[in-house]
């Protein structure tokens, strides 16, 4: 079976490098007697496995576009893993069980269901309670089958992934350099809740089974391991893994840390699973993680160095890209001296100037980063000011920000920021904090906002944002009132090309997708709740401009009103997130200020 099976990945990948070449490039790599007897060999193996691989020429899944991805809560919670970097734990953990050791994959977490042999449901891990239901996109994954020889109904969990050379290969695609993707994380994630699937084939994206839920009237001899190669039967690519016990852990660790150096695909870590499935669940679980696993994030080396400049350097199609050059520094046993900076947004959060101090690591053991920047070029000035602190511990704070008030220092403010405020308020406290915001907000917005202390906080955070696990809604006073009264804008955004600041709807723009509704009315206007699918702030005042109703006061794509004082009527009114380091939810809520709230009755 599983020479089959390899046999039937061979086939579909010259068959498909074939069809590339004679439909796009022009040109023939086999004769079409050649093509049609290795389709033959593959049709035949299908009935003789039962399995069809995604990508197989023998079927067509044809393109489907959605207005929205439909929400599902899971059965039962998706717990995250506790985590440990010392391998004495896990070798506690272990003690004299046999445990299976497998990567720990950097992706998207999701959940498929076969009926019948057919793939029926994929949904997202979500923020482990709701997911986004996206079998559409599933079925266009590089690697799942969509039809196995087994029957009944098979739910098994597993990775999303978009491996490195794939990632390199979309980010050379994208011309503006502001818009290209920070890692391959963020960009699977995107590519995995697209609307269209179309856009979800181009991206290539590989699963990788790492946990068999349910598989009924099968039969596994308690243990993990044979889930593992009953799925290889049916089909899946399965998680590289090794058996292990205490007295191994080292040689198989040894063998991971060097295998991570040569892998195409992001991996920030290890799992260990206890292999007896019953001993496992009997363990139970915490509210947070599950007692029968537990994952094992690599120590990072960090080396401190000096940033001597920034080249912008071409790629293959011609675009430019920031890479930071500095003074070499040994990292995970190679020599290091440059790191891409991604994009300008990343160049300012890092505030990256010609001879700074910075701090420097490889990203999962492999790609060169930028860590922090303990100079800073761009340093903030601490002055006293006005601050409405509304959490605070020591990785975070969220502040509820005036809508009059310009978050970083800029030209004409260069001491009257929250920025500026926040460093006399962590000055004040003898704390030696950074300012690193999470949920940006125009000057002009008013509301909650949250910033990170310390790099590593921000991090966390940011993953948070585009997994869904920070949610925010926003008020906001509309000029008009919209029909329908509630709908999602699904539109992309790019920057206007006679202008710096502005964006607007573009075909070629980033994936932006905006839900509204109406609240309640008044005089020419609406009240209405948004929430941000994709995206930053800004999109909600693009998008509804676009829709012929621009936010109240909106003086960049509306028109100004002289009592708000130079803001617009949009306010940040709650927010919920996860404690970066310890888990637990916070959530807040913020009144519409009254300046706002009076225009409804004018």
């Amino acid at each position: 079976m599983e020479n089959s099976l390899q046999r039937m990945k061979e086939l579909v990948e010259k068959l498909d490098q074939a069809a590339k070449t004679y439909y796009q490039e022009d040109r023939e790599i086999m004769s079409n007697q050649e093509y049609d007897s290795l389709y033959d060999q593959l049709e035949q193996l299908e009935k003789e496995t039962g399995t069809v691989l995604t990508n197989s020429p023998t079927v067509r899944v044809g393109y489907e576009a959605v207005n929205e991805l439909p929400k599902e809560e899971h059965p039962s919670p998706m717990l995250s893993l506790d985590k440990t970097k010392d391998r004495e734990v896990l070798r506690g953990f272990i003690g004299n069980h046999k445990c299976l050791l497998s990567w720990k994959l950097d992706g998207l977490t999701i959940v498929l269901t076969y009926e019948n042999g057919e793939l029926v449901k994929a949904v997202t891990r979500g923020n482990g309670i709701v997911g986004e239901v996206i079998t559409n996109n599933a079925r266009v994954f590089k690697n799942i089958p969509l039809r196995i020889p087994y029957k009944g109904q098979l739910v098994l969990r597993g990775e999303a992934i978009i491996t490195y050379s794939e990632f390199e290969r979309i980010n050379e695609t994208i011309g503006d350099a502001d818009a290209k993707y920070k890692n391959p994380r963020n960009l699977c994630s995107g590519s995995v809740r697209q609307l269209n699937n179309e856009i979800t084939a181009k991206r290539n994206v590989r699963f990788y089974a790492f946990a068999l839920v349910s598989a009924q009237d099968v039969d596994f001899s308690n243990s993990r391991e044979q889930q593992f190669i009953w799925l290889k039967k049916q089909g899946f690519e399965v998680v590289e893994y090794k058996v292990v016990t205490s007295e191994s852990l080292d040689e198989a660790m040894d063998y991971f840390s060097k295998a991570i150096v040569n892998n195409d695909f992001p991996s920030d870590g290890l799992v260990v699973t206890y292999d007896d499935i019953a001993y496992g669940r009997s363990l139970g679980q915490t509210s947070k993680f599950p007692r029968d696993s537990i994952a094992f994030k690599w120590r990072d080396e960090i080396r401190e160095t000096t940033l001597r400049e920034i080249e912008w350097s071409a790629s293959r199609t011609g675009l430019i890209n920031p890479v930071a050059i500095f003074d070499p520094v040994e990292l995970e046993g190679t020599t290091v001296s440059r790191a891409s900076v991604h994009n300008i947004s990343v160049m300012r959060e890092l505030k990256l100037g010609i001879g700074d101090t910075i701090r420097v690591y490889k990203a999962n053991m492999i790609i060169p980063q930028i860590a922090e920047d303990l100079t800073g070029s761009d340093q903030i000035a601490p002055v006293p000011g006005p601050l409405a602190l509304c959490y605070e511990d020591e990785d975070l704070l969220i502040v509820n920000k005036p809508g009059d008030l310009a978050v970083h220092p800029s030209l004409g403010h260069h001491g009257d920021t929250l920025a500026n405020f926040l460093m006399a308020h962590y000055e004040a406290q003898h704390l030696t904090a950074a300012f690193h915001p999470v949920n940006r907000l125009d000057r002009g917005t008013s509301g909650l906002m949250a910033v990170a202390k310390h790099a590593h906080a921000h991090e966390l955070l940011q993953r948070q944002l585009q997994t869904g696990q920070f949610s925010r809604t926003y008020l906001a006073v509309w000029e008009g009132v919209p029909v329908p009264r509630r709908g999602c804008v699904d539109a992309p955004i790019g920057r206007q090309p006679d202008s710096i600041l502005k964006r607007e709807v573009r075909p070629d723009g980033a994936a932006a997708r905006t839900h509204y509704e109406v609240v309640r009315t008044g005089p020419g206007r609406s009240l209405m709740r948004l929430a941000l699918e994709t995206g930053r702030t800004h999109q909600i005042r693009v998008h509804m401009a676009y829709l012929g109703c621009p936010l109240a006061g909106d003086f960049l794509y509306g028109q100004e009103l002289p009592e708000l004082r130079q803001r617009f009527a949009l306010h940040s009114a709650s927010i919920r997130l996860l404690q970066p380091i310890t888990g637990e939810e916070i959530a807040l809520t913020s009144p519409l200020p009254a300046e706002l709230n009076a225009l409804l009755n004018q």
